[in-house]
This record gives C-alpha cells, sequence and structure tokens, in this order.
C-alpha cells in the first residue's frame, strides 16, 4: 500500500519532533536525573550484590587440586550415583551436592575430601563416558540450591537406602551449632527405595570375634564388651538404634556401631543364635538422613523432576537460585 504523500510528509515530521524532544529529555535536566539513576543501579548490581563465585581444595589421593564449584560438583556427581540413572535424579543429587558444599564453604571449610568422608569425587578420565549426561545435571541445576525458610543454605544430606523411612538429623548428630538443621532436617516416610539391593540385609557374626573387633588397648568398656548383647539399646524416632549400653554406664553410640561393626546401617534388630552367634536384621544403607538415592531413581522413574524429588525428601526446606 502506497502513503499519499502529504501524508507520508506528515509522519516525517512528526517522527522528528518525537526524535527532539526525546533528545531534551535525555540531555536535559529530567535526563540527567535518569542517567544518574541509571549508573547508580549498575553500580549496586556490579559491587555492592553478593558474589557467589565459589572454587574447592579437593584431596584425591594425596594430591591437592584446586577446582571451580560446578566443575567440582560434575566429579561428585559422578562419584556419588550410578550414572546410569535418570537425568532427574542427577540432578537432584547436583543441588544436594552444590547445598552441603556451600553450606561448608560458608563455614569455613578449607578442603574436601574425595571420598566418603566428605563427598565421594572422581577426576574426569572416570566418567568420561558420562560426561555430557553429567555435565547436562549440573549445568541445568546451576546456583540452585536448598536454603532453610530463613534463606540460609542448608546442607544437602544424602545417603544410599533409607529402608522405609529417612531420619531426623538431630536424632545421629549434634544439631547444637545449627538449630535450623534440628528444626528442619527432618524424618519422612518412604517406600520408594525396594527395589534397592541394601532394602535388606542380615549379617551373621561370632560373638568371639565381635569382642576381638571390639576390644582396644586402654579402651574402658573392652572389659565389659563380652556383656554387650544382654543390655538395653536406645532407638531414633524412624526405629534406628541410636545407643546400645553397657554396664556401669557406658554405651556404644552411632557411629561405633556402624563403623565398627562394619554394618550397612544402624537400622537393625538382633538376637542371639545358640549363644555363640549373632544374627543382625537390618534395612537400609547409609546414615538415613535426607535424600534417599534409591529413593529419589523410583521417583524420577515415576516421572517426579528434580524440584519434586527434592522437596518429597526436604519437605521443610525451599529452592532457591543464588547465581
Amino acid at each position: 500500500m502506497i502513503l499519499p504523500r502529504f501524508l507520508y510528509n506528515l509522519i516525517i515530521v512528526n517522527l522528528q519532533i518525537f526524535r527532539k524532544k526525546l533528545e531534551n529529555f535525555l540531555f536535559g535536566a529530567y535526563g540527567l536525573v535518569f542517567s544518574f539513576l541509571f549508573f547508580l543501579i549498575l553500580f549496586f548490581y556490579l559491587f555492592c550484590t553478593p558474589s557467589y563465585s565459589y572454587s574447592v581444595w579437593v584431596v584425591y589421593k594425596g594430591k591437592r587440586i584446586k577446582l571451580e564449584l560446578e566443575e567440582y560438583l560434575q566429579g561428585v556427581v559422578a562419584g556419588e550415583i550410578p550414572l546410569k540413572w535418570e537425568e532427574e535424579v542427577l540432578k537432584a543429587q547436583a543441588v544436594v551436592a552444590r547445598s552441603w558444599t556451600i553450606y561448608h564453604i560458608i563455614r569455613g571449610k578449607k578442603e574436601f575430601l574425595a571420598s566418603q568422608s566428605d563427598q565421594v569425587w572422581l577426576p574426569l578420565d572416570e566418567y568420561r563416558d558420562f560426561l555430557g549426561k553429567v555435565k547436562k545435571a549440573v549445568f541445568e541445576t546451576r546456583g540452585w540450591v536448598l536454603t532453610f525458610p530463613s534463606g540460609n543454605i542448608a546442607p544437602g544430606f544424602f545417603h544410599s537406602t533409607c529402608g522405609g523411612s529417612t531420619e531426623n538429623a538431630y536424632e545421629l548428630w549434634n544439631s547444637e551449632q545449627d538449630p535450623e538443621i534440628k528444626n528442619f532436617i527432618i524424618s519422612v516416610k518412604c517406600n520408594k527405595c525396594y527395589d534397592s539391593p541394601h532394602f535388606f540385609w542380615r549379617r551373621k557374626f561370632k560373638i568371639s570375634d565381635i569382642q576381638k573387633i571390639l576390644k582396644k588397648e586402654d579402651d574402658p568398656i573392652s572389659e565389659r564388651i563380652s556383656k554387650f548383647f544382654s543390655f538395653s539399646y536406645e532407638h531414633t524416632s524412624s526405629g534406628r538404634v541410636r545407643k546400645i549400653f553397657l554396664n556401669p554406664g557406658f554405651y556404644l553410640g552411632y557411629n561405633q556401631i556402624r563403623e565398627v561393626l562394619g554394618l550397612p546401617s544402624n537400622f537393625f534388630s538382633f538376637e542371639i543364635d545358640d549363644e555363640d552367634y549373632i544374627l543382625f536384621f537390618g534395612r537400609g544403607f547409609g546414615h538415613g538422613v535426607g535424600m534417599c538415592q534409591w529413593g529419589a531413581k523410583k521417583l524420577a522413574e515415576e516421572g517426579k523432576t528434580w524440584r519434586e524429588i527434592l522437596l518429597f525428601y526436604f519437605p521443610l526446606l525451599k529452592l532457591k537460585k543464588i547465581y
């Protein structure tokens, strides 16, 4: 459609008038105010907003390696969860690992062991065949963390198999230094991890062998350990064994029960067999707090997203993108 010449000229004149008024605004008094506010906002954005550029030192086979956080998380995802599992599980793992790492960096932790003492970490050569999948899981959740309702970053606890119920964090660990852990990382019912090879387990020991394992030089309870199995034990609210009491007044705590006896979890009962043997009947693998990895796998297979998986296991926490 061709405009009449007089109409065309009218439009051009009005555009020139509009341009002139715009120039007057930008370079006049109002323009100075506008420019000042623009640069003030830019200054605060660049220099006064929190910086979330993290790097970590990881100790792998005795060597200290410095990595950017997101690069470190790739190795943690590769080390902590089967990479053939669904992508949403890997993404959930990336978020809990990021949350746990930043939580400890903020509190002054300088380096992280590449083992279960902190988080299992693998170098690139160990997962090169799955590199694309691992990178995608970390990149697509970049900056996402778990937080307490206060907005503080929460530690993303996780374990292999809960055995039907996760554990309250305060039941197993001293959370006095961070009351938010006690109040907001809670036990949830989980009927999703039954495919795990560790959902049920059984162990049989000679009582004499256990006595040898537990006997240590200068250990005040070593002389009484032969009476170990005749005394009472204390449970957590989810049914895990928190303490086994010895006479008089000594007890084995959660960490001693699992680590010294080499049991998959402290979610167990036991009985004496023929007075010479003890049978342990248990469920789950790991401490039981936070995200159950085998349960997360099942949720992903049912179509749940990584966000839904995390909020299932951390119902009182929130998800927040901090960078």
